[in-house]
C-alpha cells in the first residue's frame, strides 16, 4: 500500500491527468469545469467522479429534500434507460431511495 503523501500525490496526479484529458469538453455554462461534480445546469441533478484506494465510480445523482422532484428527475431516466446504457456501454445499478455520505436521501444511477 501506499503511504498517505503518496495517495495523495496519486490522487493529484490522477485528476490532473484526467482533468487535462476532458479539457476539450465543453461546460454546461461558462464557468471552469469541476469534474469531480461536474454542474449539470439543472438544479439537483449531479454527475459525480469518485477515486478511491480500490475502486472508481461515475454516478449520476439526484438529490434534495423533495421526493416529487427526485421521483421526476428518476422517471426521466427510467424512460430513457435504454438509450442511456446503449450511449454509455455499461449496465448500470438504479438506486431508489439511497442515502449519500451526509444522510441524505438520494436516487442515484452507479
Amino acid at each position: 500500500m501506499y503511504s498517505k503523501k503518496e495517495w495523495v500525490e496519486k490522487q493529484r496526479a490522477f485528476w490532473t491527468a484526467f482533468g487535462l484529458y476532458m479539457k476539450p469538453v465543453p461546460a454546461s455554462g461558462w464557468d471552469k469545469v469541476n469534474w469531480v461534480n461536474y454542474k449539470t445546469g439543472l438544479k439537483n441533478l449531479h454527475f459525480r467522479l469518485d477515486a478511491g484506494r480500490t475502486t472508481a465510480t461515475v454516478s449520476v445523482e439526484m438529490s434534495g429534500a423533495d421526493t416529487e422532484t427526485r421521483m421526476r428527475l428518476l422517471n426521466t431516466f427510467i424512460l430513457l434507460r435504454e438509450d442511456f446504457e446503449e450511449i454509455v456501454g455499461l449496465d448500470w445499478a438504479w438506486e431508489q431511495e439511497a442515502k449519500d455520505e451526509f444522510g441524505y436521501p438520494v436516487d442515484r444511477l452507479v
